[in-house]
This record gives structure tokens, C-alpha cells and sequence, in this order.
């Protein structure tokens, strides 16, 4: 949700024109609807069987992802906060 006001709030203050910026918004969604229903449909039933069998690797996963985006997150932080001070 947070992304997708930045992203419009960058076309607005570009002067991107709406029907543009409404063909790309909406092609990126597509795209990304299409990956996980291709998805779901190539995994099936399998998915269960696969995420028993890999529970571990994907928590370990899921865990690193959230670090590396805490460590993005403090770091453009502390950077805006930097930049704010005179």
C-alpha cells in the first residue's frame, strides 16, 4: 500500500500523464496477479507437500527478508534524519 502512494505521489509531481501511469500500474499488476495464479495452478496440491518438506528453509527465508528489510528501513531512516538536521 505504501508503495503505491510514493508511486503515485512520484507521477503526480513528475506531470505523468494519468493514462500512462494508469497502463503501467495496471500492466504491473496483471503481471503480478498472473505470477501467483500461474503459480498456483503449477504447484496444485504439491504446495502442501512442499511447504512440510521445506518449512524450515522457507522460515529461514522468511526471516532474512525481514531482516534485510528492517536494515533497509533503519538505514534510509537514519539517512532522512541526517539530511533533516541543519
Amino acid at each position: 500500500m505504501c508503495w503505491d502512494i510514493r508511486s503515485a505521489f512520484v507521477a503526480g509531481s513528475s506531470k505523468l500523464e494519468y493514462h500512462l501511469f494508469a497502463f503501467f500500474a495496471y500492466l504491473g499488476a496483471m503481471i503480478w496477479t498472473a505470477t501467483f495464479i500461474l503459480l498456483g495452478s503449477l504447484l496444485g496440491e504439491s504446495w502442501k507437500r512442499l511447504a512440510g518438506e521445506y518449512s524450515t528453509e522457507l522460515a529461514a527465508g522468511i526471516l532474512i527478508l525481514l531482516a534485510a528489510g528492517l536494515v533497509c528501513v533503519v538505514y534510509f531512516w537514519r539517512k532522512r534524519r541526517k539530511t533533516e538536521r541543519p
